[in-house]
């Protein structure tokens, strides 16, 4: 079985995105197995050249389409998996909210913590059916 699959992709027979990520489940694993952040740890900013997008799970395969923030934007980092980083954050113009997982390697720490009543606030729940 495993070989015929090898086989396939190999050969081009299934497409493209055919095996793409299960985001929800990836999300749900990372919320099990990643690690937690230390509140005085949480703060960070963004880093580097142009938009930094956020994903639904720790995958690159979950992207959330017209979701990111602008270098130099600060957020507080809850979890980390991988090489992604679970984030909250909030626009100061709008006051809109939003959460997810961003690269890692595109924060920076700013020095600044938070308490651990806000770490619970913004961690990351399981989407579990």
């Amino acid at each position: 079985m495993v070989a015929r699959l090898l086989t396939a992709l190999l050969l081009g027979v299934i497409a493209p995105g055919a095996m793409a990520a299960d985001c929800d489940a990836v999300h749900n694993g990372a919320v099990v197995s990643g690690q937690a952040l230390l509140g005085s740890e949480a703060g960070k900013v963004t880093v580097g050249e142009g938009r930094v997008p956020f994903y639904s799970a720790p995958n690159d395969e979950c992207p959330t389409k017209g979701v990111f923030v602008l270098s130099g934007e600060l957020l507080i980092a809850t979890w980390a998996s991988g090489d992604f980083t679970y984030v909250h954050y909030q626009n100061t113009r709008t006051g809109r909210e939003t959460e997810g997982w961003v690269h890692s390697s595109r924060l920076k720490w700013t020095g600044y913590g938070v308490t651990d009543d806000v770490m619970e606030r913004y961690a990351p729940v399981g989407r579990f059916e």
